[in-house]
């Protein structure tokens, strides 16, 4: 029987330095460490998520896991803190961790699995359990999760925790995971003086805390804008939590490897694992963090409404804030903050900010679902200024627009997952490769910062024509100096390049790309008039078919028609989007603050006579 080493992580330090190597995945192999794997005897596991009903039965089933142990963990967690809150209150604390957690174990669990079934008689190396990181809150959670260690610490655990013996060993490495480059910014040394006086100016000039808003997702323009429109209600909030360390001698810690009583042998191996997965901010500066909310406001004097557009996931503060709220009747209402939300056919952010809210505000698709909570409101991103008919030949450029997600999975979303990116990586190189040589002396490549995948290089080395964006100039300024913009994900700025009538091209891998049935009938409008192509092939021969005579094609009525009805009812805009934002958060306080008085009126004790 053939013997392999399983390489789980990029890590090569913990590879066999000879011998067939079996790759759990492309986050084992960095393409700026080329030399360090290519030259190997190696294979790729099968990617379990290539069957996508393996895909949503996993989904389906961490959804069922994650509240599960949300009722048991609410539970202890009362018990531990000597409080009393109900379900939601939990929820909104632990919610984007424990999905997220769930998710990640659960998908490195399979793989595990599968290596195992692959080739039972494989060899591989753990991570000392001395070298164990423990992160203190979702945000660092989230940070670690971007790193190899984490997810050779996670690795490790699912391997040992299902009985199997392997060496271990202390890396020469740290935890601290890749980091986006620096982008230069002659003006950067202004923003840095504006955005330390900002809070000062919003405290003095907004002092209204009856509602408070979430400002992460806000450009300065939008927030601006918002705070100067006529009853404004509402103040940003710019507190943050301090930093706490995790204590592994807390009494509690060791407690939640019991925290639940369930026979399924993949929650009780995740249980098994909390006391070092735990987040500490949740046990160990649970108290300290309450007691700073509760000492700025007052456990009677708590705003009322919390807007949030999405960064609730992110934000421990606004979310122990608004934990309180509910608490004592107090809302949440959520806008949306990019693409995705009613279109896709998992996203885990909008499961969780629909549950834990009181309304959301949609980008034109509330009418496909019958939901009361649901309502639209059109985006600031969407509310841009349309191009009209002559413009586009002012300018030659085609900017291809990409994007890429982290090399390991964070979340079981709607988008390519493992090997599938490779995959997603090669359509950009076909796409360029068919758009000819006299295309792609006016293309510009636009990524992202790519984990490690590397896209940026491979384009730079085999199309050296082809210029490659390095984001000195925002998405929107870049756009607007296009001819003609491609996409190869259906991400936030497609959705801006619909609402402001900028001519777009978009090709989709079916497989990869799940959309819910009620949103399909809109991208179907997109195929007839050559918007939307399944190859990055056939984009390439739309591309050079209208290159010439752009207008004729994006003004025809059947393009107009088909990108009308698609942005009416997924990237909704409008000039005074700003003043329907303040009446909705209005009528909501106003709700809000009906809710909470009936909620006193009923707590009033009645006299006996």
């Amino acid at each position: 029987m053939i013997t392999m080493f399983l390489a789980t992580t990029a890590l090569s330090e913990f590879w066999e330095p000879s011998g067939q190597l079996l790759f759990l995945g492309p986050w084992c192999t960095h393409y700026d460490q080329h030399d360090q794997w290519a030259h190997r005897d190696y294979l790729f596991l099968p990617n379990p998520w290539d069957d996508r009903e393996r895909l949503w039965q996993a989904a389906s089933y961490c959804q069922g896991v994650h509240d599960h142990l949300l009722g048991e963990l609410s539970l202890w967690l009362n018990k531990v803190h000597q409080v009393n809150f109900g379900r939601r209150y939990w929820q909104i604390l632990l919610g984007p961790w424990l999905s997220g957690f769930v998710d990640v174990f659960f998908d490195h669990y399979v793989h595990i699995n599968d290596a195992l079934s692959f080739c039972p008689e494989l060899q591989t190396c753990l991570l000392d359990e001395h070298e164990y990181r423990t992160p203190w809150d979702n945000c660092e959670f989230m940070a670690l999760q971007l790193g190899d260690l984490y997810n050779l610490q996670l690795y490790s655990q699912i391997i040992a925790g299902s009985g199997h013996d392997f060496p271990r060993k202390k890396p020469s490495s740290s935890f601290a995971g890749p980091q986006p480059p620096a982008r230069k910014n002659p003006w950067g040394w202004l923003k840095g003086v504006l955005h330390k006086l900002e809070p000062l100016i919003m405290e003095i000039a907004f002092p209204n805390k009856d509602v408070v808003l979430l400002k992460e997702n806000l450009s300065p323009q939008v927030k601006l804008r918002l705070a100067l429109t006529s009853d404004f209600p509402g103040s940003f909030m710019y507190q943050q939590l301090p930093p706490g360390r995790v204590d592994h001698y807390h009494p509690a810690r060791q407690e939640l490897a019991a925290a639940s009583t369930t026979t399924d042998p993949f929650v009780r191996l995740l249980v098994q694992t909390l006391p070092r997965n735990f987040p500490g901010l949740y046990l160990e500066g649970y108290q300290s963090s309450r007691e700073l909310i509760l000492d700025r406001y007052g456990s009677r004097n708590l705003p009322k409404l919390l807007i949030n557009w999405g960064n609730l996931w992110f934000h421990e503060y606004g979310k122990f804030l608004a934990a309180e709220m509910v608490e004592q009747g107090g809302g949440i209402v959520d806008f949306q903050h990019g693409a995705g939300f009613g279109c896709s056919r998992l996203l885990g952010v909008e499961r969780y900010t629909r549950q834990v809210s009181d309304k959301f505000y949609a980008w034109g698709w509330a009418g496909q679902e019958k939901d009361p909570r649901l309502a639209d409101l059109p985006g600031a991103k969407m509310s841009l200024k349309t191009r009209q008919p002559g413009t586009s030949y002012r300018h030659r450029m085609i900017m291809l627009a990409s994007n890429i997600y982290p090399r390991f999975l964070y979340r079981f979303q709607s988008y390519p997952l493992g090997t599938q990116w490779l995959k997603y990586i090669q359509g950009i190189m076909e796409f360029i490769e068919a758009l000819g040589p006299q295309r792609q002396g006016v293309l510009v490549y636009r990524g992202d910062w790519d984990y490690g995948w590397g896209i940026a290089e491979q384009v730079e080395e085999r199309f050296p024509h082809v210029a490659v964006d390095r984001h000195d100039h925002s998405f929107r300024a870049q756009m607007n100096h296009s001819r003609v913009v491609v996409f190869d994900h259906p991400g936030t700025t497609f959705l801006e390049a619909m609402a402001a009538n900028v001519p777009s091209i978009i090709f989709l891998e079916p497989r990869y790309w799940d959309f819910r049935s009620e949103a399909q009938p809109y991208l179907d409008l997109l195929r007839q008039p050559g918007i939307l192509h399944d190859t990055p092939q056939s984009a390439a021969r739309q591309v050079t078919r209208v290159y010439d005579h752009i207008d004729s094609w994006w003004f025809c009525r059947a393009v107009q028609e088909a990108r009308k009805r698609f942005a009416d009812h997924f990237a909704l805009g409008s000039p005074n989007w700003n003043r329907q934002w303040v009446n909705a958060i209005t009528r909501e306080l106003q709700e809000v603050q009906a809710r909470q008085k009936k909620r006193e009126i009923s707590l009033v004790p009645i006299r006996k006579r």
